[in-house]
């Protein structure tokens, strides 16, 4: 009972543990990534900033590109210009596209939302498409694989693709003008969009200079990296789980042997036969037996043979009996435990009586004819009295165990009256 109470509080202690741990790893992972992306996103509106203010645009490009399609537009020197100064940063800051977004006036709008099209918009037929990209730079491989074939590249930079409507947010964005940063997920992942607002030379509004940096690869990195560090722990933590339950087993099992086991010997002692013999009693192989037999065996003379000998050899003695008395009664399923003194009592079932007192009789000669011992002395004869008690197994009672116990006691101290080194076999 005290190892389970221990094992208990030492597994609640360990759940506690392992949950405060849990929460401070999720804690301290949540918190260092929104500081991280929240870098990325410092990060990348410097970059638009810098490349809004060192795009040089005139009035005149303005209206040549509106007035461009959009496959055209591709190799105006601008785009080029930015194509070439995003193409570094694409490596170290996973730039997936640079753009200009520039609103359209009533005047300027080409196109409008159809019925094939408004699933894609997610918005009513007849929505004028008033934004364009004025510049378009695709900066990730995975992207340019989109155009590496003429086919390709004609679908793509079809000209009504390089036109969208102004969103709610865009709208604000392109209000304020200054420079801001969003986090989207769409159809293109997940991204951080940083945007700077672009003027000509002259002075007028072009639009927003947007950059789009792809977080997948970062969040991949980091769920990879969490995901290893929570499967170490959660190893860990079953090492020590198991290695507890381990240690508990092996606790209990020295506890058992400590509990109803005879030091000296290794029988089982009284303990044993009092919590447990009633239980086995009551399951296989002696559920099925004819007979219940019990048996009390003890050593002649054995006090003289300890006063004359010693102890240690009187302990040899009770060492074999155990032994030999082990060998007999096991083809029986037979329990051997040790009831005090030089007195041993053993439990077995049996199908026939003449087996039970062929058994007996083994054990009798088997004593008289082998018994050495290690301490010396081993000219000195040896020999047991042996008291069995049988018990149909349609009248057995458990509850009548202490009374069977006891005749098996009287029927020894009849082969003591008999002269001793003999059996005596009672049934009832």
């Amino acid at each position: 009972m005290k190892y389970k109470m221990e094992l208990v509080v030492y597994l609640v202690i360990l759940t506690l543990f392992s949950a405060i741990t849990m929460f401070a790893l999720l804690e301290s992972r949540n918190r260092v990534a929104e500081d991280y992306f929240q870098n990325m996103t410092d990060s990348a509106e410097g970059i638009a900033v810098i490349l809004a203010r060192t795009t040089v645009i005139t009035d005149n490009d303005l209206k040549e590109l509106k007035g461009m399609s959009f496959i055209d537009s591709q190799s105006h020197p601008l785009n080029k210009q930015l194509e070439e100064r995003t193409k570094g940063l694409c490596s170290i800051c996973n730039i997936r596209y640079a753009y200009i977004m520039a609103p359209l006036s009533s005047s300027e709008i080409k196109y409008h939302v159809d019925s094939e099209n408004k699933g894609f918009y997610g918005i009513k037929a007849g929505t004028p498409l008033n934004l364009i990209w004025l510049l378009d730079v695709l900066c990730d491989d995975n992207d340019l694989k989109k155009t590496d074939t003429p086919q390709k590249r004609l679908e793509y930079y079809k000209d009504i693709n390089r036109y969208s409507y102004i969103r709610d947010e865009q709208k604000n964005i392109l209000k304020n003008r200054t420079s801001t940063t969003e986090h989207t997920m769409d159809e293109w992942g997940s991204l951080i969009t940083a945007y700077a607002p672009v003027y000509t030379v002259e002075g007028s509004f072009v639009g927003m200079l947007g950059i789009d940096i792809s977080t997948e690869r970062y969040e991949s990195i980091w769920h990879e990296s969490f995901s290893l560090v929570m499967a170490v722990y959660a190893f860990s933590f079953f090492v020590f789980l198991f290695l507890t339950l381990w240690i508990y087993r092996k606790f209990r099992i020295a506890d058992r042997h400590a509990k109803y086991t005879d030091a000296l010997t290794g029988a089982y002692n009284r303990r044993y036969q009092e919590d447990i013999i009633p239980s086995i009693l009551m399951k296989p192989p002696f559920r099925e037996a004819k007979y219940i037999v019990f048996i009390m065996v003890d050593i002649d003379h054995f006090k003289n043979m300890n006063d004359t000998y010693g102890h240690a050899f009187g302990d040899c003695r009770l060492k074999t009996l155990y032994s030999y008395l082990c060998d007999a009664v096991k083809r029986m399923s037979g329990v051997v435990i040790r009831w005090g003194g030089d007195e041993f009592m053993s439990v077995m079932r049996a199908d026939d009586i003449s087996e039970i007192a062929l058994l007996m009789d083994e054990l009798c000669a088997t004593v008289r004819e082998h018994c050495d011992c290690e301490s010396g002395c081993s000219d000195v004869g040896m020999s047991v009295s042996v008291g069995c008690h049988v018990v149909p197994h349609d009248k057995f009672d458990t509850s009548a165990q202490e009374r069977y116990i006891s005749a098996a006691d009287h029927a020894l101290y009849e082969a003591k009256k008999r002269g001793r080194d003999c059996f005596v076999v009672t049934q009832g």
